[in-house]
């Protein structure tokens, strides 16, 4: 639940430098170039229409893309640190692929995946990503190719960002005037039991308790922290990871216990605010 009212949001762009990459200006292509905002790693740069890279394949918007290359192993990626407000947004930006040889392309900010773009085609289209909410001040937007296996290439260009400053009402602008809070944790600490009947806001495993653990891992509240309001819960190799009861461990929290100690409700507003890493496939978030 809130701790705060919410504040009106409002549409806002993003300023991202040399967002068609028209800067510096190559005779052809250029890995790594000097003198851009972006910072480039490994196969990845700038490229001219009619490049060896692009052939045919030719921007609407100025002469000049970005390059993001998967060859033999190395992926190419550009970076860039932008200043945001607070807020929730989406990155726009023309994509294409070279040839039969496309590139899908990942998305991220600050360490965390977007998502993972495929351009169409070997013609530019326009792709926008999953929303991302940050807080303001600097972050870092990553554009990096993802299939190293032979030579595949995407080219990006014409990039945008634009989002909701500020928090936006909740629930869609429910009216929640006639609503009482019931339930809350900002997570200034950890209040976790790991026995029950519970004498803390959560209890460390599902509702009925440990023994039901239906997951390859082991509930171990030793998983869980809190850092400056976030609570946080990590995957990790116990000390016996050859032992079939102690190999992954990671935390679990209920707010009821096996005796039904704790806060449960069916009908009401939630709101939560979550951020999960890209998992990979087979994975739970």
């Amino acid at each position: 639940m809130p701790s705060a009212p919410p504040v009106e949001a409002g549409t806002i762009s993003v300023a991202v430098p040399n967002s068609s990459f028209e800067i510096p200006s190559v005779d052809s292509s250029a890995a790594s170039p000097a003198g851009s905002s972006w910072a480039f790693d490994a196969t990845a740069g700038i490229q001219r229409n009619g490049s060896a890279f692009s052939g045919s394949v030719h921007t609407a918007d100025g002469a000049q893309t970005v390059y993001l290359q998967g060859l033999n192993g190395r992926l190419g990626s550009a970076s860039q640190v932008l200043t945001f407000p607070a807020g929730t947004f989406a990155v726009t930006f023309s994509a294409a692929g070279r040839g039969g040889n496309i590139q899908p392309v990942r998305v991220s900010v600050d360490g965390m995946v977007v998502g993972i773009y495929t351009p169409p085609s070997s013609t530019f289209s326009s792709i926008t990503t999953a929303n991302f909410s940050v807080s303001a001040g600097a972050h870092t937007i990553v554009l990096s190719a993802t299939d190293g296996v032979g030579d595949k290439t995407a080219f990006i260009d014409t990039i945008s960002i634009v989002g909701t400053s500020g928090h936006p009402q909740p629930g869609g602008g429910i009216d929640l005037s006639g609503y009482a809070l019931t339930f809350s944790d900002e997570f200034d600490g950890l209040s976790v039991s790991r026995t029950s009947p519970k004498q803390s806001i959560w209890y460390a495993y599902p509702p009925y308790g440990p023994a039901g653990n239906y997951s390859a891992s082991h509930w171990n509240a030793d998983a869980l922290s809190t850092s400056n309001g976030i609570l946080l819960n990590r995957a990790y190799l116990g000390p016996n990871a050859g032992a079939a009861e102690d190999s992954w461990n990671s935390g679990n929290l209920s707010s009821v216990d096996t005796t039904g100690a704790g806060f449960s409700q069916l009908h009401g507003y939630f709101e939560a605010r979550i951020q999960m890493p890209d998992s990979g496939t087979g994975a739970w978030p």
